[in-house]
């Protein structure tokens, strides 16, 4: 018995039984054991991005070979979107939408669960008005919908959070009386989520 591959092509091999009486040829086909499907162990999350400003979103793969991404939005290939993290920057409102990815290995593929990139375009402003030494009104104005994050500080620095609050017509006001006896106080707005 000789064993012989047939032409170069993989997977197929030839044996040739020489007999004194007859000589045949058998092909046989073999397969190769290449592993599960990927498994996605962290999949993306909805993210919120000012006009202008940077986002990501990524996704932890188990493989037992190596996985390729292909990255979609709103259902529709992202060309050269192929990592396993998907760098948004100079977002603009073309972006927003419905992201997932698709993860392929020699196994099989999974795709992730959706998310969601919101772009605003309205600015977040925020206005403190000392109204007596150990008082202060903040308004926070921004896109309607969504809960805002109020941070303070005394150098810039250090930021404490002092209010979650949501703002479904865009503005929230609220009375900060842990003035410190400090001579510089510092607020600033961050969007928590969308409340749409």
């Amino acid at each position: 018995m000789k064993w012989v591959k047939n032409g170069g092509r993989p997977g197929i091999v030839r044996c040739l039984l020489f007999c004194l009486f007859f000589s045949s040829t058998i092909t046989l086909r073999l397969s190769a054991q290449v592993g599960p499907a990927p498994v996605i162990t962290a999949q993306p999350v909805n993210r919120i991005v000012i006009a202008g400003g940077t986002t990501a979103l990524s996704v932890d793969v188990v493989s037992g070979t190596n996985p390729t991404f292909k990255w979609r939005l709103n259902g529709s290939y992202i060309s050269g979107a192929n990592q396993s993290t998907l760098q948004i920057s100079n977002a603009q409102p073309a972006i927003a939408g419905i992201y997932s990815v698709e993860v392929r290995n020699a196994g099989g593929k999974v795709a992730s669960s959706d998310a969601v990139i919101t772009v605003l375009t309205q600015p977040i402003t925020i206005l403190p008005l000392l109204i007596s030494p150990s008082e202060t009104q903040v308004t926070v104005t921004g896109p309607a919908g969504f809960t805002y994050l109020v941070e303070t500080s005394t150098d810039a620095k250090t930021w404490t959070r002092i209010l979650t609050n949501p703002a479904p017509t865009g503005i929230t006001t609220f009375i900060d009386t842990t003035v410190p006896k400090s001579p510089y106080r510092f607020y600033r707005a961050l969007v928590a989520k969308s409340d749409i």
